[in-house]
């Protein structure tokens, strides 16, 4: 079970997405823990990209992913 934020936003644990209601933005969650993963966001055009723990990913895979 998640946290209520405060504000309207409909989740799906599944594919680990939420939705902001009021304004249909989502936000979207991949995981990079192997390199097919990475390969499989490659060609998309993303409004705005996080990294978490990036220290942790070898710098030619973040680089190959942040190039596509």
């Amino acid at each position: 079970m998640l946290a209520d934020p405060g504000i309207d936003v409909v989740y799906n644990e599944t594919k680990l997405r939420c939705t902001l209601v009021r304004t249909k933005a989502t936000l979207q969650l991949w995981g990079a823990d192997k390199p097919g993963y990475v390969e499989a966001l490659r060609g998309d055009s993303y409004h705005e990209v996080g990294i978490d723990e990036a220290a942790i990913h070898p710098d030619k895979m973040l680089t190959n992913l942040i190039r596509a």
